[in-house]
């Protein structure tokens, strides 16, 4: 019997405290009896659950496929309505212990006790049960009774929740301004990650889902908003308006498939956003100053510069500046800062290439080939973990390795300090950007941050779909906004690829980059082939569930970035969706399971849902078409002309190419 046991991330739900604890602090008295409605609404919401989770476990395998369906439905509605509280006060227990990023799915489920194979931290989201009744039919006792198992460990591990956070206790502690920035990042949150459905993964839960996660909005909002003045009716009448029209769309559109995900946030989404920033300013509630990688005003996520590189500086002396980010791009061109003088970060980072090298595999120091792919630097200023198996956490970190190593730069700071040194200009330019040091001038920290300024300044986002988010209509085509459904929707390429970035940096907070295991294989054909052995993420984390895992790239500029995959096996972005139309590495069976066995992974392996996706050649080439409407005409382009003088113990070197050599 073979059969896909699906195991993914939702977000957690929260407990019951009465209202007698809300005791606010002077920071914050205005929101109040808001604040009262709030704590009300959602302890009914969680005890709503409770009682459900407590039944949910009879439901398998004693009732028809329908009715376990429509229980798995509502209990995606009822998690929704009361996820995203937790997630924004209790960030480090949602991802670590609730909803980690990583969706694990079981690529060949023939053996028995694959639930007993999975450690409860990564019991993500469950309980579910909704195999079909011809499954059900086909399964031994010891397979219903392991289904069953976990289901009822999943149930009861979510209901153990409730007994660790209290949302009166939560609020109370923090201002009003702070509440809004809460209920903002939260919509943020379902314009991405529910819209694409990335928390259930499986289209049977996405629109409950969805539905859950809006009314849920709305119903914590709406005490706020009845706080506004009589002087504020239209405003009140607009946002009552605007909440009923979003919520009667999802009501009355709950096709999987059909679903017009860019209509619905254009028409739906971005009007009750700027609805709910204009009842902040209403209140007069001041935005809240410390609100992360977000700007604390935006609107909506998909706003031209909401994100802000800022976040993810290193430090004072990591801050951008016009001056830092002229240096650094000296820098990254110059090939000073290499062994024999040869190379510099812009040979394997190429600017004409989205900062790519073009090739399947980067060329090393001593011009052999490196074991993986050379990844754009565009974005990379929006995360915090670098390379494919993130063994870097900032840009900063990364130049260590880069500068150090043997098959890249073959250098040391020690000899780039000297050679920068003899140029009186290189002097005055590090002066001047750090004006606050005293005595040496070019130092370590001072090379890597002027390098790191210069890569967060490659934002690359600055494209006709930003455009179009922004309110110019006729940036994108129908065929891209039917690539940009396609993405969010039934290709499912939206589970991983957050928006708006796309990269793997999960919203709302950025503070963490998701990796995934999906059985790439050696040889670009479809056949049966083996995974291609590289370790990924394990190499350094030595954790058997990060065998074969890799970080998930950005997609903008994904037109100019091939080849592709970690090791570069795909040359065209069809081959690609062809490989995750046809259920990614599960293609490869039976030999993936000889892999993972001597992996000694447990039959879990891959975190890619082992299904065919189904897309015919036009959803193909949609989605393809999408994926050209994210290049930035505007990132990258601009070459320097001449690299800085040095004096005359290294003369030689004034004739040293802009870029390198190779």
């Amino acid at each position: 019997m073979k059969k896909a046991i699906f195991i993914f991330p939702l977000l957690a739900i929260v407990g019951f405290t009465t209202l007698d604890s809300l005791q606010k602090t002077p920071a914050s008295n205005r929101l109040l009896p808001a604040e009262m409605k709030i704590c009300s609404e959602y302890n009914r919401k969680v005890n709503e659950l409770d009682s459900f989770l407590a039944v949910y476990p009879h439901y398998f395998p004693d009732s028809t496929y329908s009715i376990r369906k429509k229980k798995y439905q509502e209990l995606a509605f009822r998690l929704k309505e009361v996820s995203g509280i937790l997630l924004y006060f209790k960030p480090k227990v949602y991802y670590d212990s609730i909803a980690g990023p990583f969706h694990f799915t079981k690529a060949n489920s023939d053996q028995k006790g694959i639930f007993k194979e999975i450690p409860d931290s990564f019991i993500l989201t469950g309980p579910l049960g909704i195999d079909s009744d011809s499954d059900i039919a086909q399964m031994n006792k010891d397979d219903i009774q392991s289904e069953q198992a976990f289901i009822r460990r999943a149930s009861q591990n979510y209901r153990k929740v409730f007994d660790g956070f209290s949302i009166n206790n939560e609020i109370s502690q923090i201002s009003d301004s702070r509440l809004m920035d809460a209920l903002h990042k939260e919509i943020f949150r379902i314009s991405v990650s529910d819209l694409g459905n990335a928390d259930f993964i499986i289209d049977t839960a996405s629109m409950p889902a969805l539905r859950g996660a809006v009314h849920g909005w709305i119903r914590y909002v709406q005490p706020i908003v009845d706080m506004l003045p009589r002087s504020a009716k239209p405003l009140k009448q607009r946002w009552r308006r605007l909440a009923y029209s979003c919520e009667l769309y999802l009501s009355k559109n709950q096709d999987f498939y059909a679903f017009d995900r860019m209509v619905f946030l254009k028409k739906c989404v971005f009007p009750l956003t700027a609805c709910f920033h204009d009842v902040q300013l209403g209140l007069k509630i001041p935005f809240y100053e410390e609100s992360g990688a977000i700007r604390s005003d935006a609107v909506s996520l998909y706003e031209a510069n909401a994100i802000m590189p800022n976040f993810f500086e290193d430090g004072t002396e990591g801050r951008s500046t016009l001056k830092r980010e002229q240096l650094g791009e000296l820098l990254f061109f110059d090939p000073l800062l290499s062994g024999n003088n040869k190379r510099s970060c812009a040979s394997c980072h190429r600017p004409e290439k989205a900062f790519t090298d073009g090739l399947a595999k980067g060329l090393s120091f001593d011009k052999k080939q490196l074991p993986r792919n050379t990844s754009t630097i565009i974005t990379a200023g929006f995360q915090n973990m670098q390379f494919w198996d993130e063994r870097a956490v900032t840009l900063e970190d990364q130049m260590d390795t880069v500068l150090n190593s043997p098959t890249e730069m073959h250098s040391s700071f020690s000899s780039a300090i000297l050679k920068l040194n003899h140029s009186p200009e290189y002097v005055r330019l590090f002066r001047e950007a750090f004006p606050g040091r005293k005595g040496v001038a070019i130092t370590r920290d001072a090379i890597k941050h002027a390098l790191s300024v210069y890569q967060r300044s490659l934002s690359g986002m600055n494209t006709r779909f930003d455009a179009y988010m922004s309110g110019k209509e006729g940036a994108l085509s129908v065929n891209e906004i039917s690539g940009f459904n396609l993405f969010m929707g039934k290709a499912k390429c939206g589970v991983c690829h957050f928006a708006p970035l796309f990269n793997g940096s999960l919203p709302p907070f950025y503070t963490m980059a998701d990796h995934h295991s999906d059985g790439v294989p050696e040889s670009s054909s479809l056949g049966n082939h083996s995974i291609d052995p590289d370790l990924g993420v394990a190499r350094h984390t030595n954790n058997r569930f990060d065998q074969f895992s890799f970080k998930t790239p950005t997609l903008r500029n994904i037109v100019l970035t091939g080849p592709y995959m970690h090791n570069g096996v795909y040359s065209s972005l069809k081959q690609v969706l062809d490989f995750y139309d046809k259920g990614a590495g599960a293609n490869f069976r039976p030999g993936i399971s000889q892999q993972l066995r001597d992996a000694g992974l447990p039959p879990v392996g891959l975190t890619i849902l082992p299904v065919p996706l189904h897309l015919n050649e036009k959803e193909k080439s949609d989605i393809i078409a999408f994926l050209g409407s994210l290049t930035d005409a505007k990132t990258g382009f601009h070459r320097i002309k001449k690299l800085p003088a040095m004096d005359r113990h290294f003369s030689d070197f004034n004739g040293r190419k802009i870029g390198g050599y190779y």
